[in-house]
């Protein structure tokens, strides 16, 4: 006889701390204490890592911690890829969805290049994704500083902007 099984979803949150390490810790304070996006740059290739790296994603070489490997970068930038989130978590009690649909985006920080260094992905402001386009200009906006904890989600979102 066939033994039968009931499957229960439930869901088990892990919470952990883990070090961000050097780099990591520089890159995450300077979004803390002064809304500023860093990343480094290799001596050999020119390459931006973003977030910064202690090895180079390119050519794998170490990436020094001088001066002139830092690099600051813009909170402006142009949206080269985006998807539409339509995941959301659900209220086990209530059965209700949680949160809103925020379409995320790769973004190309001003000042880098195509090629040369990775794409920040970051929520986008604009939740109706017939609105959003490669090629759209976007900014940061920051978290008040005295709710900044030190990661990304520092940067509440990214707004559409007029500049070019």
């Amino acid at each position: 006889m066939e033994k039968e099984f009931l499957a229960v979803r439930s869901e088990v949150r892990l919470p952990f701390k883990q070090s961000a390490g050097q780099y990591l810790t520089k890159f995450l304070m300077e979004l803390r204490n002064n809304t500023r996006i860093i990343g480094n740059k290799c001596p050999k290739c020119g390459r931006i890592n973003l977030p910064p790296n202690i090895v180079c994603g390119w050519c794998k070489i170490r990436v020094e911690d001088k001066p002139e490997n830092w690099v600051e970068l813009s909170d402006k930038g142009t949206v080269v890829t985006f998807l539409e989130i339509t995941e959301r978590d659900t209220d086990p009690l209530t059965g209700k969805l949680l949160g809103r649909i925020n379409p995320g985006a790769q973004i190309l920080l001003d000042g880098t290049e195509a090629g040369r260094c990775t794409p920040l992905y970051h929520i986008l402001e604009e939740t109706d994704i017939k609105k959003i386009y490669i090629g759209m200009r976007v900014q940061a906006v920051w978290r008040p500083r005295e709710e900044r904890v030190g990661d990304l989600n520092d940067i509440l979102y990214f707004r559409t902007s007029s500049d070019k």
